[in-house]
């Protein structure tokens, strides 16, 4: 049966730890968003009901004709305050944004005999994933979670993502019940940007749903210490030189999670099938070359590519002293399958030595965290 699907949007949650909540009341209580500025700068919206489409890529991804009419999102707006998670009822780390948990309903059409008009029902009822921009200030049972994924280990947490006001008052509160992380994104490494980095992290729940505006968020300043910038990294891999390492495309470990119908019930159930790690593509200075170019010729060109041929390695992020490690990323059985030598132009069209960069593709089996924040493996 030909399939649609409905959101309801009760919540939008978005904030900005790296800034002082105070300092932007009076700039942000004339601003307004709407529901569907994905992670970006907003204001929690409250006690109103929106009807929206979905997304273009989300609705291809269900089938869904992209002429659905939408409604108005409502203009009512709170200034920007804090966004936290919870997890068991503790608060665990205050988020750059957060976004999803909307109850969407499948629309089952159906004709019965020769009757000329289509029948329409709701059929099962399914949660938005939820996305949360995190950085490495959290607690320990939070770093926890996003370290068990990679590790294939498919850990559940009830919890909430919680929008405060400039008075740390509660202004909405979207919980859910036995969710799994689904995705894992690292951001893109660049030595030449100064931005802060936030790792976008996939919860998918099993259930979702609007919960008490009772009560305050704790008050917590963010430890300058662990506010990493996205240029503060350090690749390593064996054999290779690494040192002229400048970028490094984002990628998305992602766990694939899979419906399981729970009996006569409307909700979906939800179970993790497997992990996909992704392959990196990585930029460094062409004074390193030498090294990559007799690992390509050998291990591609030759075809001297066995596991035994394979590299392990790890990216760091460090803190602002570039000393303190905030997290590392352990890469097993790397292996090298494309190798661009080629200089870049500088801006001025001229070939400059020391602007001169080359790119590399590699493919990783397997990746792990060994340290996220306050997790470190012993």
């Amino acid at each position: 049966m030909p399939l649609l699907l409905i959101r309801l949007s009760c919540v939008l949650a978005s904030g900005d730890s790296s800034e002082g909540w105070e300092g932007q009341m009076s700039n942000e209580r004339s601003r307004v968003s709407t529901r569907r500025r994905f992670l970006g700068t907003a204001a929690g919206v409250t006690g109103a009901l929106a009807v929206s489409a979905i997304e273009s890529g989300r609705a291809d991804a269900a089938g869904i004709s992209e002429n659905t009419a939408t409604l108005p999102a409502t203009t009512r707006n709170f200034a920007r305050g804090p966004v936290v998670l919870e997890l068991g009822g503790t608060q665990q780390a205050l988020l750059k944004s957060a976004d999803g948990g909307d109850t969407i309903a499948q629309v089952i059409t159906y004709r019965s005999g020769s009757e000329p008009v289509a029948h329409k029902q709701i059929g099962n009822v399914k949660y938005e994933d939820f996305a949360l921009l995190t950085n490495f200030d959290i607690e320990l049972p939070y770093a926890q979670w996003i370290v068990d994924m990679p590790n294939f280990q498919a850990t559940r947490k009830n919890g909430a993502v919680v929008v405060g006001d400039f008075n740390f008052a509660v202004r909405s509160r979207r919980e859910f019940q036995q969710a799994l992380i689904s995705e894992i994104t690292i951001p893109m490494l660049d030595a030449s940007s100064k931005d802060l980095g936030y790792f976008t992290i996939g919860v998918t729940p099993e259930h979702a749903s609007d919960g008490s505006l009772k009560g305050s968020i704790s008050k917590k300043s963010q430890n300058v210490q662990k506010r990493w910038q996205i240029q503060n990294f350090r690749l390593e891999i064996d054999g290779l030189d690494c040192t002229r390492v400048n970028k490094i495309d984002s990628f998305t470990i992602k766990q694939k999670i899979v419906e399981n119908r729970l009996g006569e019930s409307r909700d979906v159930g939800i179970v993790a099938e497997s992990v996909e790690f992704p392959d990196l593509a990585v930029q460094f200075g062409a004074t390193s070359l030498p090294s990559w170019q007799k690992w390509f010729d050998d291990f591609v060109v030759k075809g001297n590519s066995s596991d035994s041929d394979e590299k392990s390695g790890r990216i760091v992020f460090l803190a602002p002293d570039l000393k303190t490690e905030l997290g590392v990323l352990q890469f097993h059985h790397v292996g090298i399958y494309a190798l661009d030598p080629d200089n870049e132009p500088d801006s001025a069209g001229a070939l400059g030595e020391s602007l001169a960069r080359a790119r590399a593709l590699l493919h990783v089996e397997q990746m792990n965290f060994t340290k996220f924040g306050p997790y470190a493996l012993t």
